[in-house]
């Protein structure tokens, strides 16, 4: 017999086996699970790597200024190694109401300083240098509100930057007055920005009510509201690469500097706990698809050693029996296998055009990585089928006699 004699002879075991069913129903059933819990862990660390390595603030720094040095500090400090800009964090952003008010948006928007060292690499139309005033960089997909930090918004009315490219909104902010011990809003101002280029908040895991401003608007605006704001505000430093930020902070010390911080951290605790549980729920269902399979071939052995025993009797050799036994094992689980991944395919395009929607302008964009299929076909088929052929390779080494009286 060759291979798909053997292939015709186990599918029509098979067919013929209505206790395959059940094993068939519980692999589809546990690589769903597989499949999901692999997809899930596998874009949710993703996002949080992302997170860490794209967003500017985990490669920033507040520094307290040094009193005792000239210009505080600000030119020794600028001097570093892995350093791309230093400035004063009373220029660093401000949040405004905008033009872009509506029955949609509550008009939200923050402005954020950035120059040719600090604005994303990949911007659509025009960067503007140090000396531009009332340009601005917006997000490709811009939701103007304040809805926009969450994870989850309506998406339904984003606006499209290409449309607003080349065309002006104009903002509003406050000057501040002291009234029974508090700072309360005192005179409105307004100032108009045109939109010179766009850019992906997506890539950059940023709030997608995000545009980037120049120095001189950041200060012209900054120096209004913050003007009964005293005190000496710190540096903000941003290294060129997150590898480089403890460096960056070692140099610091070493220079007197002692009060440095990453502007943004991430609290690992839910990472490690998702983490963990993925893991968990994977050996759990890699031990079940190792029980399940070792019961179907231990019902098999005992009902079938007579068979076994008869098939050596007739000239089959140990190898054609154990693929013939094998390859049975191996369609159960290929067919539990693609029916499971349509069901997750199915499952997941469900998804991703309704809930994972509107995660998508949160920087949160679920992929299937290679690796998904990978770990699920070695669990769920590869697996057994080494289980089977060790399974079967002893029980066809047993006397031919002794399996044809077996009862």
């Amino acid at each position: 017999m060759n291979y798909l004699e053997y292939l015709y002879f186990s599918f029509k075991r098979f067919k013929n086996n209505k206790k395959n069913l059940y094993h068939l129903i519980l692999i589809i059933f546990l690589n769903f699970i597989l499949l999901s819990i692999l997809a899930f862990s596998t874009n949710f660390l993703e996002f949080i790597n992302n997170t860490i390595t794209k967003n500017i603030g985990f490669r920033s720094l507040n520094v307290s200024p040094n009193l005792d040095k000239e210009d505080y500090g600000l030119s020794l400090i600028s001097n570093l190694k892995y350093v791309k800009e230093v400035y004063n964090s009373k220029y660093d952003s401000v949040s405004v109401k905008s033009s872009f008010e509506n029955n949609y948006f509550d008009g939200s928007i923050d402005l954020n300083y950035a120059n040719i060292n600090t604005l994303p690499e990949n911007v659509i139309g025009s960067k503007f240098s140090d000396s531009d005033t009332n340009v601005a960089i917006c997000p490709i997909n811009f939701y103007p509100s304040s809805e926009a930090y969450n994870l989850i918004f309506d998406n339904k009315n984003i606006l499209n930057g290409y449309d607003l490219l080349d065309t002006d909104f104009t903002v509003k902010y406050y000057s501040t007055k002291e009234y029974g011990g508090n700072l309360i809003k005192d005179k409105e101002y307004t100032k108009i920005f045109k939109i010179i280029g766009l850019y992906n908040s997506n890539d950059l895991i940023m709030p997608s009510n995000s545009c980037y401003i120049s120095f001189n608007d950041i200060k012209e605006i900054n120096d209004i509201v913050l003007k009964n704001n005293t005190g000496i505000y710190s540096f903000i430093v941003v290294v060129d690469k997150k590898d480089n930020v403890s460096k960056v902070i070692k140099e610091l010390e070493d220079l007197g500097f002692k009060d440095s911080e990453v502007r943004m951290h991430l609290d690992t605790t839910l990472t490690d706990i998702i983490s963990l549980a993925s893991k968990i729920v994977t050996f759990i269902i890699i031990l079940a698809i190792v029980f399940l399979t070792i019961s179907l071939i231990k019902k098999r052995l005992i009902d079938e050693s007579k068979y076994i025993g008869i098939l050596k009797t007739h000239g089959f050799m140990n190898k054609s029996i154990i693929c013939i036994y094998t390859l049975e094992i191996f369609l159960i689980n290929l067919i539990a296998y693609i029916i499971s991944l349509i069901i997750f395919l199915v499952f997941y395009l469900i998804l991703k055009n309704t809930l994972l929607s509107s995660l998508i302008y949160s920087g949160f964009i679920v992929k299937l990585f290679i690796i998904i299929y990978i770990i699920s076909i070695l669990i769920t088929i590869l697996i057994p089928v080494i289980i089977s052929i060790l399974a079967y390779n002893k029980c066809a080494r047993k006397n031919t006699i002794s399996l044809v009286r077996s009862s």
